[in-house]
C-alpha cells in the first residue's frame, strides 16, 4: 500500500497544507466500488469490528511507514458529535499508530468545538459545509506550534473543509507552523478507484 498525494488538488493547497494524503477512495452512495475498501470504510467509520479496523490501521502505517514521514506532532479530526476529543473516537487509535510510526507527539487536546455539528456529508453543498464548520474551532491546550511540523488525521476527506478550519484556526496562534493531512480515504466518483492500489 502506498500514499497518494493530494496536492496537486487545489482544495488542498488552498486550506494551507504543505502536502495532503491518503491510501484509498471512498466510493460514495450512488455508485458501486469494485473492491471492498468503500465498505471497509464505513465499517470503520460508523460500526465495531476490531479485526477491519486493525486492517485499516495496518495498511496506513504501511504506506506512511514506506514514504518516510517525519512529524513532531499528529492532531485528528473531532468528530461531528465531538466537542472534545473522546477517548472511544474510531481515529484515536489511528491517530496513535501514526504518531507513534514517525516519532511524533500525539495532541488529542490541542483543539476542541464550540459545539456539536452537523455531519458534513448531509449537507448538500460545500457553501453549506463551510457555513456549518466556520468559527467552529479554538485551541484547548496551548503547546508551541511555530516551525514545527503538525499532521492531521482524518477517515475521509471530499472537500478539506475540516482541515481548512482547523488550519484557519491554528494559524492564527502558530503562523509558522507547517500543516500535513493524511486522510484514509479521499472521496471519488470513479467506481474503479480502487482497483490498482
Amino acid at each position: 500500500m502506498k500514499l497518494k498525494s493530494l496536492s496537486n488538488d487545489p482544495q488542498y493547497t488552498d486550506a494551507g497544507l504543505e502536502e495532503a494524503y491518503h491510501i484509498v477512495y471512498y466510493i460514495p452512495k450512488g455508485y458501486t466500488d469494485t473492491t471492498k475498501w468503500t465498505s471497509m470504510i464505513k465499517q470503520f467509520k460508523w460500526n465495531r469490528n476490531d479485526k477491519n479496523d486493525q486492517y485499516i490501521i495496518d495498511k496506513c502505517i504501511e504506506a506512511i511507514n514506506s514514504a518516510n514521514l517525519k512529524f513532531d506532532y499528529v492532531i485528528r479530526t473531532l468528530g461531528s458529535s465531538e466537542t472534545t476529543a473522546l477517548k472511544s473516537s474510531k481515529l484515536r487509535p489511528l491517530a496513535i499508530a501514526i504518531a507513534d510510526a514517525v516519532s511524533a507527539t500525539y495532541l488529542p487536546r490541542l483543539l476542541k468545538k464550540k459545539r456539536v455539528t452537523t455531519p458534513l456529508h448531509r449537507l448538500p453543498d460545500l457553501a453549506s459545509r463551510k457555513a456549518e464548520m466556520d468559527g467552529v474551532f479554538e485551541i484547548e491546550v496551548k503547546k508551541d506550534l511555530n516551525n514545527k511540523s503538525v499532521l492531521i488525521v482524518d477517515d475521509i476527506s471530499t472537500a478539506c473543509v475540516t482541515s481548512a478550519e482547523i488550519i484557519k484556526t491554528l494559524k492564527e496562534e502558530w503562523p509558522n507552523a507547517t500543516f500535513y493531512l493524511f486522510c484514509i480515504a479521499r472521496t471519488s466518483h470513479d467506481e474503479h478507484a480502487n482497483e490498482n492500489l
